[in-house]
């Protein structure tokens, strides 16, 4: 064997047991897509997991001029969903949300709302006049 190929062998199992000492982490992600007719609200959207930070996005998609993006870091915890992010519509969001609080919105017109079910779970409001659909994606 090469001085060149055992050197190459050798940085692969350093590589590989840095990775299993330092506990490398990958993520999940669960992608949920609305539909919702005009005025409607979605059925609760359950919270992936509780007690860790989860980052929430969203994007509107098609009709028209009401697309956009909107991204939160949310926790459940305590009984309580703490959440701070952005969205195109009003820039930075923030709170400890009860029932009812909103935490972003998934368009550039304050149509699509995301906001608190309870403590471990949203709901995506529909307040336009127009059917809005778009795709909804938990990392943690």
């Amino acid at each position: 064997m090469t001085s060149s190929k055992f050197a190459h062998g050798a940085r692969l199992i350093l590589a590989a047991a840095f990775a299993c000492i330092g506990g490398l982490a990958f993520a999940d992600e669960t992608h949920v897509n609305y539909s919702l007719a005009v005025g409607a609200t979605s059925a609760p959207i359950p919270i992936p997991i509780e007690n860790s930070p989860v980052i929430l996005t969203c994007s509107q998609n098609g009709n028209g001029m009401f697309v956009g993006v909107g991204q939160a870091t949310i926790t459940s915890s305590g009984g309580l969903l703490v959440s701070a992010g952005y969205d195109l519509a009003h820039g930075l969001t923030k709170g400890i949300g009860t029932p009812g609080h909103h935490v972003i919105y998934c368009d550039n017109s304050t149509l699509v709302d995301i906001v608190v079910n309870n403590a471990t779970s949203i709901v995506v409001k529909n307040n336009g006049t127009a059917p809005m659909s778009g795709v909804i994606m938990f990392v943690y």
